[in-house]
């Protein structure tokens, strides 16, 4: 049976950015073995759903990442509530 992978993507499939620093979003250095996990898992059929607090400003940079390290996935959804620090989230 198919399983659903729900991924953050910095500090998961590449260096962590912050949002603060989106010049540095599109040269992130990728994680190659992550990418090649979710490449077996895509090409296992699985669905592949990318969840990050990128925002919608930052799916550009983001989408011409994925595609140019080779990530396989199905969709990408922006906006994840990001920690601040101690319980402050935005």
């Amino acid at each position: 049976m198919p399983k659903i992978f729900l991924l953050d993507i910095d500090g998961c499939i590449c260096e962590h950015v912050d949002n603060e620093h989106p010049e540095l979003m599109g040269v992130a250095q990728p994680y190659l073995e992550s990418i090649k996990k979710i490449n077996e898992w895509y090409d296992q059929g699985h669905y592949i759903c990318f969840f990050t607090a990128r925002t919608e400003e930052h799916r550009e940079v983001t989408l011409e990442w994925l595609g140019k390290n080779g990530v396989k996935f199905h969709q990408l959804i922006l906006g994840k509530p990001r920690r601040n620090r101690g319980d402050e989230y935005h």
